[in-house]
């Protein structure tokens, strides 16, 4: 009875608040609104209530026991109050003043269990990828799902763990599985629909540029895009980090070439591919952001 009440006083306090695409654009303040926080992907939100002097007298004001969680990687979205946090196939709405369980999703056809890194919302919806490759758009006042669509094939070893990734009016979503062997892709779906509108593919196709360098392995040699990246509004061009290449053939691709992916937000189609020499052992240390420092630098991709 109590859930039921704290529902429908959420639903009536923010029946007419939605989020605008310029709402994620001003970055972080009250609200938390993207994976990184900001779209530059910095995971810093100004505010004056913590301090140096304060910091350390911070303690917990509630916990909330997410069910059979393990290894969980989610970044909350928080907006209005209300906390959404992931797990394997399932969404939690939180009230994030005192901790209490809102409304729970759980998509109980998935056919496979992995790591999910978040949720993303736009207008009055929240938007989740299972790691079977659907994409549901769940109310986010009631949870009621309003759509699922399909953006991956399971049986092509392509699962989604990407957090969720909003640019205007397009939900963008990657593919996880590159150390088993996948072509990675990035693809763009509407948010009204869940219709696909574009795919463009992390690997060049045969004869396209940089395609030699990736040997006899194009259709299945990882780079994968699990990563949310960052996004220029102004050019209208997401950054994406490709890093990962099919484990066992890492040695032998030792001379080839690590890409960071320029990908335009409206068409998808026309990219540029800017390649740099990287030596494995570089590619290893990427998670220490060293990659991520260098690539851009060198291949001059920010334009």
């Amino acid at each position: 009875m109590n859930r039921i009440l704290l529902l429908m006083a959420l639903m009536c306090a923010g029946g007419t608040a939605q989020v605008r695409f310029e709402d994620i654009l001003k970055g972080p303040g009250e609200n938390w609104l993207t994976y990184a926080g900001s779209y530059n992907g910095w995971r810093y939100a100004p505010g004056r209530q913590v301090t140096p002097r304060n910091a350390g007298s911070l303690v917990p004001k509630w916990i909330y026991h997410v069910p059979d969680a393990r290894a969980m990687q989610t970044t909350p979205i928080v907006y209005e109050g209300v906390m959404y946090v992931t797990n394997a196939n399932n969404v939690y709405a939180i009230d994030a003043r005192v901790g209490r369980l809102i409304w729970k999703y759980s998509d109980t056809r998935a056919a496979r269990q992995g790591t999910n890194r978040g949720v993303g919302i736009l207008g009055d919806r929240i938007y989740f990828t299972s790691a079977d490759n659907y994409l549901t758009a769940l109310d986010r006042r009631s949870g009621a799902v309003i759509f699922g669509k399909q953006f991956g094939n399971l049986a092509d070893g392509v699962t989604s763990t990407a957090p969720v990734f909003i640019a205007k009016d397009k939900i963008l979503v990657g593919t996880s599985g590159g150390d088993s062997g996948i072509r990675g892709s990035v693809a763009a779906l509407s948010a009204a629909t869940g219709e696909e509108l574009w795919r463009t593919y992390t690997i060049p196709a045969k004869g396209e540029p940089g395609s030699e360098s990736w040997g006899g392995f194009l259709e299945w040699g990882g780079a994968g895009t699990w990563l949310s990246g960052t996004y220029d509004p102004d050019f209208e061009h997401r950054l994406l980090d490709n890093r990962q290449r099919l484990a066992r053939f890492q040695r032998r691709l030792a001379g080839g070439r690590q890409s960071i992916h320029v990908v335009p937000a409206r068409a998808g189609f026309g990219h540029r591919q800017d390649e740099v020499a990287l030596p494995v052992h570089a590619a290893r240390h990427a998670r220490l952001g060293r990659a991520e420092l260098a690539c851009p630098a060198r291949s001059g991709v920010a334009g």
